[in-house]
């Protein structure tokens, strides 16, 4: 089967991070394709991708569709614009249907600001789905996804020092604590100096009671997904439905592979707090070149 790699893109400044594990992981054969989702407007950004694309023969984008094309296609009712801008967790379902419905593809999707990824991790998780028929989704081993930081406190690497966080998605501390972030990230960066990372390993753990815990890396089947033709219903969450809603439908539950490991730099409830701590993004940056000859 053909291993494809999505990400909604792009913003450069942490594009260009990924960017260099992508690099990296191809040269490994970890995948075969990169998906450029091109979901912004800001053109700097935009040239930055199709340049991309031009560079890398592995790189292919995806246009952003017109927003006559995204009333129609993205099941979000018309609802497209705040202030002026752009919701691009709503258009991000026009792109599933194009491109997530391959019956002879497996998929990965990572967000892109996914600023840390694992050596051979793309591999653990193409490979895992390859063989695992039964559940819905596969998730890599997510640093600063609110859920696994649960996961990370009681296996003993993320301590709880600010406070406990729940298995939920919309844990108050996890999803909304600009400190708990950095304290997360910070923590990260303990062990990566002490050479520990594997402590964040953990065996594979099925998500009970469909939990919709965050995609930031998530694979799934292309022929699971063209039973519903990857369309999600109208006024539904794109993260939800993949993670809970159509789980449900089909009885099947989602897994963690414990063993991979990608950080997650921060989510949008956060990030007036992380651009004021530019520090945290330029360690990533340096550890993408260090970490990577």
């Amino acid at each position: 089967m053909k291993r494809i790699v999505v990400t909604a893109a792009g913003r450069k400044e942490y594009l260009s991070i990924l960017l260099k594990y992508m690099v990296h992981a191809k040269k490994e054969n970890e995948f075969d394709e990169w998906h450029l989702w091109h979901n912004t407007e800001v053109q700097s950004d935009i040239d930055y991708i199709y340049n991309l694309e031009k560079e890398y023969d592995f790189i292919k984008v995806l246009p952003f569709p017109d927003k006559e094309t995204i009333v129609k296609t993205c099941f979000c009712d018309g609802a497209i614009y705040a202030d002026g801008k752009m919701v691009y967790a709503h258009t991000i379902k026009y792109f599933y249907p194009i491109d997530g419905v391959n019956e002879d593809s497996l998929y990965l999707k990572l967000d892109d600001d996914i600023v840390f990824i694992k050596k051979q991790s793309i591999q653990k998780i193409f490979n895992y789905r390859l063989k695992d028929t039964e559940h819905f989704l596969v998730y890599g081993n997510t640093i600063n996804n609110v859920a696994m930081a649960n996961i990370h406190q009681n296996i003993g690497v993320l301590p709880s020092d600010m406070g406990k966080v729940s298995f939920s998605p919309i844990d108050k501390l996890g999803l909304y604590s600009g400190d708990f972030v950095k304290f997360t990230h910070n923590n990260f960066f303990e062990k990566y100096d002490a050479g520990l990372l594997d402590q964040y390993n953990f065996e594979p753990l099925v998500i009970e009671d469909y939990v919709p815990v965050a995609i930031q890396a998530i694979s799934w089947r292309g022929e699971d997904y063209s039973k519903f033709e990857g369309k999600i219903p109208p006024n539904e969450h794109d993260e939800v439905f993949q993670a809970q809603a159509r789980p449900k439908i089909e009885g099947r539950k989602n897994i963690i592979v414990g063993d991979t490991l990608f950080v997650h730099y921060c989510a949008t409830t956060t990030r007036p707090y992380m651009d004021n701590h530019r520090d945290i993004l330029s360690r990533y940056d340096s550890i993408s070149n260090e970490y990577l000859k």
